[in-house]
């Protein structure tokens, strides 16, 4: 098990709903590790799922705004925090920076 690392990083989770139809959804990661991250969504995903999420992590640069991540991930846990809003659990597949 890995350190987890609180955070508010501004995510674009993309994959296919439960009707085989692209989505695309802005998120904020909660929480991240050196294998997975957390973060909350209004769509309805499953364990077993295959997403990406796009992280943009800020840079405290003026410069640069911030250092972007892509991300191939497996959706390894689902709790439902209302109707509409899930918190969604993801392992790290594989990675490439932007």
């Amino acid at each position: 098990m890995h350190p987890r690392m609180h955070c508010d990083y501004s995510a674009i989770v993309r994959g296919r709903d439960e009707d085989g139809k692209r989505f695309e959804e802005i998120v904020k990661v909660r929480n991240l590790s050196a294998c997975g991250a957390y973060f909350q969504i209004n769509r309805n995903l499953h364990t077993g799922q295959m997403v990406t999420v796009r992280i943009a992590f800020p840079t405290g640069s003026l410069t640069y705004g911030s250092s972007k991540v892509t991300i191939r991930a497996v959706v390894i846990r689902v709790e439902p925090l209302s109707d509409e809003l899930l918190q969604i659990g993801i392992k790290f597949l594989n990675f490439r920076f932007l």
